[in-house]
């Protein structure tokens, strides 16, 4: 009997630790369960915070400050970039109270509508980087647009076509041409070649690089469709929030980090390697221009800064090269000065725009169409293999 009572003793006390340590369980689960939910509502509250802030910065950048240099491009597939098409905004420069309201074309191109090109008429094609494109001015006032006035009023049978984006390669500008050919059907193709920069920006592994053979090679674009995905959301972003612009713009200002998208990423070359290349893609370009019924011209852009110190020697390694490869060329160079440029932009003033133009007029009017056959070509098929 003792026995049994002890039993059930042992039984009840067993029974009440179980329930105890069944309740202190379920007190501790309690407990992170709370500690989770606490943690969560605040990390929401947090994000909910941070996306108001976003949204009120977003929202009063827009209203009151206009964006220094910003402008409305999109991912390209082939090209890397080009302007939006049909976009609009305005081109902004603080330090040369520069404030000029753009728009693109359907080609994503300062220019007006390219439409077929007619029977009798005769088409140019302007190929170029920033300089092209021309935001810091009105468009009637661009170079591109002045030129076609000049033309016009020699043979109303000229239309001007602009093909060109902020921060092209000479590499990019091929590339475009064999895209927009097809449409823009160019008799007479001006490649307008920056001496500032130009030489740097061939440099861009992606678009053009010289083998081990020193032979020219165009890479072919067999990215996976994830990275273009992801590419194209980078340049939405960057081109859509104003206040992500600001981040980069700023960060990369105050630090080495660079953002820059892969297709502007440049290897580190030489001088020698740079001018080598530069050659071989307008080899390039001049072969591919005329396999299409076209001629090629070359305008020599000089840098601000090389006419202020009166360093030439870029421009003179451009027409040797044009001499070389007998390429048409004009050096803008003996027409331009430093006061034809902005002063912090580096780009053309409505002065510099009209004087380019009236110096492309005349040496299109002059006649600088010398081929008419690619075997007139100073170059061979085995120089310069074309890698589609």
């Amino acid at each position: 009997m003792t026995k049994t009572i002890e039993s059930a003793a042992q039984v009840d006390t067993g029974g009440k630790r179980s329930v105890a340590a069944n309740v202190s369980a379920a007190a501790r689960s309690i407990r992170k369960h709370r500690r989770r939910r606490i943690w969560l509502m605040r990390s929401m509250t947090l994000l909910l915070g941070l996306l108001c802030a976003l949204s009120l910065a977003e929202i009063g950048l827009r209203l009151f400050v206009v964006q220094e240099g910003k402008r409305e491009a999109t991912y390209d597939e082939i090209l890397g970039w080009r302007g939006r098409p049909y976009g609009d905004g305005i081109y902004a420069r603080n330090s040369d109270n520069i404030a000029v309201k753009f728009e693109y074309n359907e080609l994503g191109f300062r220019d007006r509508t390219v439409p077929p090109k007619g029977a009798r008429e005769k088409r140019l094609m302007l190929l170029g980087d920033s300089f092209v494109e021309s935001l810091e001015v009105d468009y009637g006032k661009t170079f591109g647009a002045k030129t076609e006035d000049l033309l016009q009023s020699r043979d109303s049978s000229w239309d001007v076509c602009v093909i060109g984006s902020q921060g092209y390669s000479t590499a990019q500008e091929l590339l475009a041409f064999r895209k927009f050919q097809p449409l823009v059907d160019a008799d007479l193709v001006l490649l307008c070649f920056y001496c500032g920069n130009d030489f740097q920006d061939n440099l861009r592994q992606r678009f053009a690089y010289l083998d081990e053979h020193e032979q020219l090679v165009l890479p072919a674009n067999t990215d996976p469709t994830w990275k273009h995905v992801a590419r194209r959301f980078q340049r939405w972003l960057y081109e859509s929030s104003h206040v992500v612009y600001l981040l980069k713009n700023g960060a990369e200002s105050l630090s080495s980090i660079q953002f820059a998208p892969e297709s502007k990423l440049a290897m580190e070359r030489s001088h020698e390697y740079q001018r080598s290349i530069t050659q071989k893609l307008i080899q390039r370009l001049q072969r591919e221009v005329v396999e299409t019924g076209g001629q090629l011209g070359v305008v020599i852009i000089p840098s601000r800064d090389d006419l202020l110190a009166q360093n030439s020697d870029k421009v003179e390694f451009m027409i040797d090269l044009c001499d070389d490869q007998r390429i048409p060329c004009i050096d803008l160079s003996r027409q331009l000065a430093p006061e034809h440029f902005f002063g912090v932009d580096l780009h053309f003033n409505e002065q510099g725009h009209q004087v380019a133009a009236q110096a492309i007029e005349e040496f299109v009017a002059d006649g600088l169409l010398p081929f008419n056959d690619v075997a007139q070509l100073p170059f061979t098929s085995k120089q310069v293999s074309r890698n589609d």
